[in-house]
């Protein structure tokens, strides 16, 4: 193996890592909201700062290995497509704790179907990333692209629901699950800029 492509796997062994991590807020951040679980939204708010440095972390490495290499083709896509997908997950880790933030207010009633299917299809999102980023997998990312647009439909139809239905006396409950909803469509919005990013690393060709 030559120094690049060792330097190559360490740098997608620390992005598996930064993507577990991503992957787990956004599953606790959800589980928090329907089960209404202080501890899970403590762990999420607990593990940013991890997110955080791995992130750093990971720039550093990546800026290494262009100052280091004379990157070509689908090396130098690779790079560059993590190098540029990083602060896509560090995102997606605030938007974790914002809702992990708001977990304990929002108001269930009427919206527990919307919500745990909305969090699941994140959840699923996040680990086909994973696969998608392990795997340089075209078609799992661009099945990630095509789940956002399903979060989107969701999150329209529970703003509406939210909109319509929450008397005033609720109303903080309301700002609350109109928080996590936009937290929750931005969490897609960043997954599906990563999954454009490895779908061009992969194939070669912009989305």
């Amino acid at each position: 193996m030559t120094h690049l492509e060792t330097d190559l796997a360490g740098l997608r062994r620390e992005l598996h890592l930064l993507l577990n991590r991503v992957r787990n807020a956004v599953a606790l951040c959800g589980e928090a909201v329907i089960e209404g679980s202080q501890k899970k939204a403590l762990r999420v708010i607990a593990g940013d700062p991890e997110i955080d440095a791995k992130q750093l972390e990971l720039e550093a490495h990546c800026l290494e290995l262009i100052s280091k290499h004379q990157l070509v083709a689908k090396d130098a896509r690779l790079v560059t497509g993590v190098l540029g997908s990083l602060g896509d997950l560090e995102r997606v880790g605030d938007y974790a704790v914002h809702i992990a933030e708001d977990a304990a207010v929002v108001r269930l009633n009427g919206m527990f179907e919307k919500l745990h299917t909305l969090f699941r299809l994140l959840r699923d999102m996040s680990e086909r990333l994973s696969d998608a980023l392990q795997r340089d997998d075209a078609v799992l990312a661009r099945a990630v692209r095509d789940a956002d647009e399903e979060v989107d439909a969701i999150i329209d139809s529970a703003s509406s629901f939210v909109i319509s239905n929450f008397a005033s006396e609720h109303l903080l409950e309301a700002l609350a699950t109109l928080r996590v909803l936009r937290a929750a469509q931005r969490i897609g919005d960043h997954l599906e800029n990563v999954a454009e990013r490895v779908e061009f690393w992969v194939t070669g060709s912009r989305v």
